[in-house]
């Protein structure tokens, strides 16, 4: 399985402040949602796990640091306050999601559209099930990048379905995805992609499906490790690995992509972009498609008010379209 390129823009890795300077520790995804005053508006936000964000409250400055890739070249810490990020209220879901600026053109990052998520109708008409094949793009603590993110990708096999709450060191979580791949440490809150492959089984039938896409599966909440027979998260975000006294069993769990869907759609949230879409006439946006890439391009966007930093256009997502592929 190729993973395309573009994939690892949808990442950054999350930092806290010392007095030594910034400790990576975690990786953030961004998510265009579309405004219904036009689609192709959308405002952006930052989507990572709930307990890196509860860890980073503990330890850092008052704010959530996202290292990210500027158009520029290099990097920059884009400070998100702590208080702006929203969990759900179901104290099960380790979700956490902020508004973030991408809107500026100032940074070298995509965005998930909302078509990429995984539903439960598309899990029971492709039969999505144990084996299937997935990756995740995020922070490996060890190389995060001298001059850039550098974001690696992992690759592996859903080897449980959710079916049943676990419980971790957070406390007790939602039926997740089990996913046979080594989570380790700063991979807390990358997003998992599942790639459907080139042939499929579905109620019985062989379905080619040549250059298929792939769809968010979820994202990393922690991993299990032997020692005490325990879901480990703590070293996933502020240390450099593994501690000594613990082996990673191999086993990683994934928050369903349809809990970070319902979190996108809490109430402050909700509310916000509602009197976004009060506020903003059609904007004046001509969009066109790169052919070489299956990518979407902006070509001109003008601004309408204050909150234009928050809001993008599709221009700045992943393409969803059928040209969208991933190569077996």
């Amino acid at each position: 399985m190729q993973i395309p390129d573009e994939i690892r823009k949808c990442v950054a890795f999350l930092a806290c402040k010392r007095k030594s300077g910034y400790v990576n520790g975690g990786t953030v995804f961004f998510v265009g949602y579309p405004l219904t005053v036009d689609e192709r508006t959308i405002v952006t936000y930052a989507v990572t796990a709930r307990h890196v964000i509860e860890d980073l409250d503990k330890r850092s400055d008052g704010y959530a640091h996202c290292r990210m890739n500027t158009r520029k070249g290099g990097f920059e810490f884009l400070p998100i306050p702590i208080s702006k990020w929203v969990y759900s209220d179901d104290s099960r879901v380790d979700v956490a999601i902020a508004p973030v600026p991408l809107g500026s053109n100032k940074y070298d990052h995509k965005c998930l559209p909302l078509t990429m998520f995984l539903t439960p109708e598309m899990i029971s008409q492709q039969e999505l099930g144990i084996g299937d094949d997935l990756f995740f793009p995020g922070l490996f603590t060890q190389r995060p990048g001298e001059e850039r993110n550098l974001p690696i990708v992992r690759i592996g096999n859903i080897a449980g379905m959710p079916e049943e709450s676990v419980t971790t060191q957070c406390g007790v979580l939602r039926p997740p995805y089990l996913v046979e791949a080594r989570s380790l440490g700063g991979l807390s809150g990358s997003p998992v992609f599942w790639h459907p492959g080139s042939t499929r089984t579905i109620s019985g039938d062989l379905n080619m499906q040549p250059g298929s896409p792939f769809f968010l599966l979820g994202l990393v909440h922690g991993h299990y490790v032997k020692e005490g027979g325990t879901w480990d998260t703590s070293e996933m975000t502020l240390t450099d690995g593994l501690n000594s006294n613990s082996a990673n069993m191999g086993i990683a769990i994934v928050v369903p992509a349809n809990d970070i869907r319902a979190t996108l759609n809490h109430p402050s949230l909700e509310n916000a972009r509602t009197l976004m879409n009060l506020s903003r006439p059609v904007p004046d946006t001509t969009i066109t498609s790169e052919p070489t890439t299956g990518f979407v391009t902006q070509e001109h966007a003008t601004p309408q008010t204050e909150t234009d930093d928050l809001v993008s256009h599709s221009a700045d997502t992943l393409d969803d379209s059928a040209e969208r592929r991933s190569s077996s």
